[in-house]
């Protein structure tokens, strides 16, 4: 299982992060991108979004992309059995 937590400035409220979309690069498929995580609505909790995608993605990257401006403090990706 893949977990990946994104850390946001607190004094932000993640008002910088909302409407975030989360994709990986798979390494089997010749290293194409795939949205695994759209957050529609903020659930932040201590100022951390955890995100599971679904299945266990075995990505070479780990993209977040948002339309205008992206503040983020940390990403943390951790793969666990």
């Amino acid at each position: 299982m893949v977990f990946i937590y994104i850390y946001v400035f607190l004094d932000m409220n993640g008002a910088q992060l909302s409407g975030f979309r989360l994709y990986v690069h798979d390494v089997i498929g010749g290293g194409n991108e795939h949205q695994v995580y759209n957050n529609a609505v903020d659930q932040y909790v201590d100022g951390i979004n955890t995100v599971r995608p679904p299945g266990s993605p075995l990505a070479s990257k780990v993209i977040v992309k948002r339309d205008g401006i992206l503040s983020i403090c940390e990403v943390q990706v951790y793969v666990g059995m």
